[in-house]
């Protein structure tokens, strides 16, 4: 589990929603885009094997509706895990908020 001093700002520039809990995204800092994924039941204590001291808020996020995460929307990032190996690794969203929509 990672916790960002700053939190980290970026632009969702991709999103294929392959089921309901999970999401594999593309994000953009200006500079550079990398894979990420959004999961609602993700369970970073379970998985890092540290303690968590935010909560994964990613079920609204991830729900049809105004709050619904779309292409464009600039996010910001403050916890995150990295999951994978090789070309199969990638950031996994644990927590976020919207900064501003499309």
């Amino acid at each position: 589990m990672y916790t960002a001093l700053r939190s980290m700002r970026v632009q969702v520039t991709e999103i294929s929603k392959r089921d309901a809990n999970v999401w594999p995204i593309v994000l953009f800092d200006g500079e550079r885009r990398f894979k990420a994924a959004m999961c609602k039941e993700l369970d970073a204590a379970g998985v890092s094997g540290i303690a968590v001291i935010m909560k994964n808020n990613l079920s609204e996020l991830m729900e049809k509706g105004n709050e619904m995460l779309k292409v464009g929307d600039a996010i910001s990032i403050p916890q995150y895990l990295i999951l994978g190996e090789g070309d199969d690794k990638a950031m996994v969203l644990y927590n976020l908020s919207v900064l501003h929509r499309t």
